[in-house]
């Protein structure tokens, strides 16, 4: 009668290591693929003015204003040239277009200061807007603040969001 010296607590290890070993893998995955939020540098100072920020986007609430912003889309020509274009599109409550508007938007990243951006907006057309993105702008996740104010009834509006830029 044959003697079995086969032993089941090494496959058991190594079947446990292989599972940690893939939770981590894609645990770093999910990690690269979703990237931080920007953040501010002076937490303290952020603190201080948060009242004032919250009556601002009240303020712009009761306005009823919608935006639409997208980033190096379109027809590809001046997206395959060397910069391509921010494109805002602002509409009332009524969602009829507003002209004659004052406006910036300020983009800020998480990882670096290097590429934040403070672009001011042209009219191109009713209710249309659009300011130059730099070609030295590279893809990823942006924090967005836009600031609009009309010119007829000093109207403020801001909007505060995530930007993704796939370039």
């Amino acid at each position: 009668m044959p003697t079995d010296n086969f032993s089941w607590w090494p496959w058991g290890l190594a079947s446990m290591l292989a599972t940690v070993a893939g939770a981590n893998v894609v645990m770093v995955h999910a990690a690269l693929s979703n990237p931080s939020v920007a953040d501010t540098d002076d937490h303290w100072e952020d603190a201080l003015h948060q009242d004032e920020r919250i009556a601002a986007r009240d303020r712009s609430r009761r306005l009823g204003w919608n935006v639409s912003i997208s980033v190096c889309e379109g027809d590809g020509s001046r997206v395959a040239q060397d910069k391509c274009e921010v494109d805002i599109r602002v509409k009332d409550a009524q969602g009829r277009p507003l002209s004659n508007l004052e406006g910036s938007y300020a983009l800020r990243r998480s990882d670096t200061a290097a590429y934040d951006l403070d672009l001011r907006l042209e009219e191109r057309g009713p209710g249309h807007y659009i300011a130059d993105w730099p070609a030295s702008s590279p893809r990823g996740l942006y924090s967005g603040a836009l600031v609009l104010v009309g010119d007829d009834d000093g109207a403020r509006f801001e909007h505060h969001g995530q930007l993704w830029v796939e370039r």
